[in-house]
């Protein structure tokens, strides 16, 4: 059975293209900056103007079989990763579905990413009722018709994984981890949560 799936658009910028190749790249996002170049962190330890080099590196917005929770629910997730060969603290990150709202969900002070490693955060929504979201799940969910996906990093840069629809259990993937250019996103059935793209 041949699947048609929409083309991938990987923006680290606001003006870009969809190529044929499904991966278009334009100079660096500057989002809204959270704070001068020059400021220190909430602890007074790191400036916040750094190329933290983490990453959107895959996500599955109709995840049905992939991943499976204790509770026997499968929520969509998105992967971080972090290709450097420093340990980063993802507090004051942000993700979110919408690039205009840069604090629909800041990351927990405290959650590290260790060098060399993934993370992957579960989209599971907020349904009102109050409770409180674990530090790996987000207030939102991802759609299975398209839409995009945005990190922003603590001095206010962004990347932007804007995509179109896709079948339950493909990823859009980055091969190799953390790439950039042309052709960087794949459709990649079942995915690869947790573990390297390459």
């Amino acid at each position: 059975m041949t699947r048609r799936l929409a083309p991938l658009l990987l923006a680290s910028g606001l003006t870009t293209s969809v190529t044929a190749a499904g991966c278009s790249l334009s100079m660096p996002w500057r989002g809204p900056a959270a704070s001068p170049s020059s400021a220190k962190d909430d602890t007074g330890q790191h400036p916040l103007d750094v190329d933290h080099g983490i990453c959107l590196n895959e996500l599955m917005p109709a995840n049905r079989s992939v991943l499976l929770r204790d509770d026997g629910s499968s929520p969509d997730w998105i992967e971080l990763f972090n290709p450097t060969e420093v340990d980063v603290d993802l507090g004051r990150f942000g993700l979110s579905d919408d690039r205009e709202d840069r604090a629909e969900h800041l990351l927990p002070a405290g959650l590290v990413l260790p060098a060399g490693e993934a993370l992957v955060l579960y989209a599971v929504g907020d349904d009102d009722t109050g409770t409180v979201l674990a530090e790996d799940e987000l207030p939102f969910r991802l759609s299975a018709e398209g839409g995009e996906v945005v990190l922003f990093e603590p001095d206010g840069d962004g990347q932007v994984v804007v995509y179109g629809a896709v079948e339950q259990d493909f990823s859009i993937a980055r091969s190799t981890d953390c790439c950039t250019g042309e052709g960087c996103l794949t459709h990649r059935f079942r995915g690869s949560p947790g573990k390297s793209n390459d």
